[in-house]
């Protein structure tokens, strides 16, 4: 996991900033912490900023001139983790920095093949002070390997699911997967029934021509200014044959939440796809 903190004087910024990834449906709050949150789940910058300038001192009493934290915690990229598994990892992380007692909000963007998450804070507590901020990335760095540790021994995500979850458990999971299919459909309706997957895969090689591609975690060139871009391929495949797929070069399909839609849209609109069934991870 790693980590990347921060500091500035414009909380409006930092939040219009998560704001864009959530208008671009490419973001969304995961948690937060006293900070109200709309009765219509909607998030609205100017009431976020209201709410964090009450926990604020006037200006002329601010301790710093960078009274704004934005960390970002990026997960490795083989761990796959829900939103709760994402937003307490955000909490924990900030209770072990000494911003628990903190307002904040945990986004969670997805504007990058590895989802990760975006917390603003304050650095400057109720009564003024400012919040401790010795070693503050050596303590960060020691708070994220402390927590990539527990992940791969409890066997979160997927990383650690490869390390602790037998074979038996896929068996089962099957099992229970087709016994539901089975008590959904009669025996003659699970033969009109076909069973459609959908994946991604994303290539880099000889990407360098492309004018236009996706850029998932800044994989660079051969120069700091060179990032390599990438093709993103998705595919319907339903045990025999690719029944259907897609191409993507523009960077908003960088999300699965766009990209496979698409495709499943795609084999759902031919003649005769409307009883299949889709799965994806």
């Amino acid at each position: 996991m790693i980590a990347k903190i921060n500091t500035g004087n414009s909380l409006y910024g930092a939040l219009a900033y998560n704001q864009e990834k959530v208008d671009e449906g490419l973001g969304k709050i995961i948690a937060t912490n006293l900070v109200c949150e709309a009765m219509d789940g909607c998030f609205s910058v100017p009431d976020c900023a209201a709410d964090f300038a009450r926990c604020l001192p006037s200006s002329e009493h601010l301790p710093t001139k960078k009274p704004v934290i934005h960390i970002s915690l990026n997960p490795h990229p083989d761990d796959k983790l829900a939103d709760n598994q994402l937003a307490d990892i955000g909490r924990e992380y900030m209770e072990r920095l000494g911003y628990g007692g903190q307002p904040y909000l945990i986004f969670k963007h997805e504007d990058v093949e590895r989802d990760h998450i975006h917390i603003v804070s304050l650095r400057v507590d109720c009564e003024g002070k400012l919040i401790k901020d010795s070693f503050e990335h050596k303590r960060s760095k020691e708070i994220t390997e402390l927590l990539d540790r527990r992940s791969s021994e409890q066997g979160l995500g997927i990383r650690g699911g490869r390390k602790t979850i037998e074979p038996e458990f896929f068996r089962l999971a099957y099992e229970g997967i087709y016994a539901e299919f089975s008590k959904s459909f009669t025996t003659e309706e699970q033969l009109k029934h076909r069973i459609i997957r959908v994946d991604s895969s994303m290539v880099a090689e000889t990407c360098n021509k492309l004018k236009k591609g996706l850029s998932p975690g800044r994989k660079y060139g051969k120069t700091p200014d060179e990032v390599v871009k990438q093709v993103k391929y998705t595919i319907a495949f339903d045990g025999l044959t690719a029944c259907d797929f897609k191409i993507f070069t523009d960077p908003s399909y960088i999300s699965e939440d766009r990209a496979i839609p698409e495709v499943v849209l795609l084999n759902a609109s031919k003649e005769g796809s409307t009883t299949n069934i889709y799965t994806f991870a």
